[in-house]
């Protein structure tokens, strides 16, 4: 393979380093996987290589250098559907119908291509395994491409089992038991159509099928026919699942019956992503007079996966321009959820975002209420939580809350003293900045949310010494 020269690094995740590179000038993107997956990961790159369709990322090569083997992508700019829906909420509009019928007749191309691929190792088709917005590129003709090909797996007869996979909201109920099918691919994708449809609501937290109901509600656009589909590919049998090919036959008959014609190369230049934006940061803050205190990883890792998801891998790269080096050593590695790190660490990468959401305590409340539909999602680390809620009401989670609290930080103690539908809780010797609090505060609200409070509202009081939350809810 031509030499190959690494620009700088996008991202580490469990799987492994993204990096922005170029060969022969052109660019491209390098991926090199952890050791414990290696073996698998680019094998499944090698055989996928021959594989070439307009809806799936090109695999340039695989090769191995002295840090071991990596792989070579093609590298698509333009974003990702998760970029795409930040701005589209910035313009407070929804996506068209008609572009969304593009979008589900592309990725449904896409992976009809995946599943029919034979390849000469005796391989009989492949499933992806992580269809989610965050894994569908955006290229400059105005193609939907499904990118992220880590998880896929040869099919070993009807079904293949390796290990769970997949974005909570977006696994079909059979992967629970680690078997993923065909079909099970085209239940991610329903559930990507009804994130989209809904302006980015987080299916982990309420279901597909709830989210696609309630845009029902809000929404006229949407044909029978289109309605039909998205529901049958969210079937919770997959018998009743259409095959990706079908989605593709029928998507693209309601294009023509529906006389819509989707420009997407149109749309999406008007809805630049923002991944591709300049990283432009404002000014610093001053430094704060904050003495240490410690954050678990799981919160570093949140933080992280919600600007990734949100902005791309690109801007994500950005920032580290703008934190500090000892900031940078920690974020290097693949954060450990399960250690502990400095809290100026989260706390410089909230900051630096600034400038890709102007309002950085807004941008810590957004994390903290998307860190508790992730962390209390079905299959999220802390459902035993919201389980228990659901069955003994909204003020036993706020108990539990107490317990959530020392989870992820070893500063101060979050104490809730319950009545009638009103708590007041008492966060004490609290020595993090008032960022923090809004990210605290903004996870409390929504997990109350989860269980089923209607109305949740959190009033603040701060002394020197602590913080006073008065919370009041109605019961579901």
């Amino acid at each position: 393979m031509s030499e190959v020269t690494v620009v700088r690094l996008l991202r580490r995740s469990a799987m492994g380093a993204v990096f922005d590179a170029e060969t022969k000038g052109t660019p491209v993107v390098l991926k090199r996987p952890v050791a414990t997956v290696a073996s698998r990961v680019v094998a499944a790159y090698q055989h996928l290589q021959p594989l070439h369709h307009p809806n799936l990322v090109k695999v340039l090569g695989v090769a191995r250098d002295g840090d071991g083997p990596y792989v070579l992508l093609e590298r698509i700019p333009r974003g990702t559907i998760t970029s795409l829906l930040e701005s589209v909420r910035r313009a407070d509009e929804d996506v068209p119908a008609e572009i969304v019928l593009r979008m589900i007749e592309d990725i449904a191309a896409g992976l009809a291509a995946l599943h029919s691929w034979n390849h000469p190792s005796g391989a009989q088709g492949y499933v992806h395994r992580d269809v989610s917005p965050s894994n569908v590129l955006l290229d400059s003709r105005g193609h939907f491409v499904l990118a992220d090909l880590d998880l896929a797996t040869p099919l070993h007869g009807a079904w293949s089992v390796i290990e769970s996979a997949g974005k909570p909201g977006f696994r079909a109920p059979e992967q629970s038991a680690d078997h993923a099918f065909p079909r099970s691919d085209v239940y991610a994708l329903g559930a990507l159509v009804a994130q989209v449809l809904s302006r980015g609501t987080l299916v982990a937290a309420e279901g597909a099928a709830a989210v696609l109901g309630d845009v029902l509600i809000e929404r006229d656009d949407l044909s029978p026919g289109l309605v039909e589909l998205i529901f049958e590919m969210i079937a919770e049998d997959r018998a009743c699942r259409p095959t990706a090919e079908e989605v593709v036959s029928r998507a693209r008959a309601l294009l023509v019956e529906e006389a819509r014609g989707a420009d997407v190369a149109a749309y999406l230049q008007s809805f630049r992503p923002e991944s591709v934006r300049p990283v432009a940061m404002p000014a610093k803050s001053p430094a704060r007079d904050v003495p240490e205190w410690r954050v678990k990883g799981t919160a570093v890792v949140a933080t992280i996966d919600y600007l990734i998801q949100q902005y791309g891998e690109e801007a994500y790269a950005g920032l580290m321009e703008f934190v500090s080096e000892r900031a940078k050593r920690a974020l290097a590695d693949q954060v450990d959820g399960s250690a502990w790190y400095a809290g100026d660490v989260i706390v410089e990468l909230t900051e630096a975002a600034r400038c890709l959401h102007g309002d950085v305590r807004e941008l810590a409340s957004r994390i903290g209420a998307w860190s508790a539909e992730q962390a209390l999602s079905v299959g999220g680390p802390y459902q035993v939580f919201r389980d228990k809620g659901l069955r003994k009401g909204v003020a036993e989670f706020i108990r539990a809350t107490e317990d959530i609290y020392g989870l992820y930080y070893d500063t101060g103690r979050w104490v809730a003293r319950i009545g009638d539908s009103t708590a007041v809780g008492l966060l004490e010797e609290v020595r993090y900045p008032r960022v923090m609090l809004d990210r605290v505060f903004a996870y409390l609200k929504r997990g109350m949310e989860l269980v089923g409070a209607r109305d949740v509202t959190l009033v603040e009081t701060v002394d020197e010494t602590q913080v006073r939350v008065d919370i009041r809810w109605t019961e579901p």
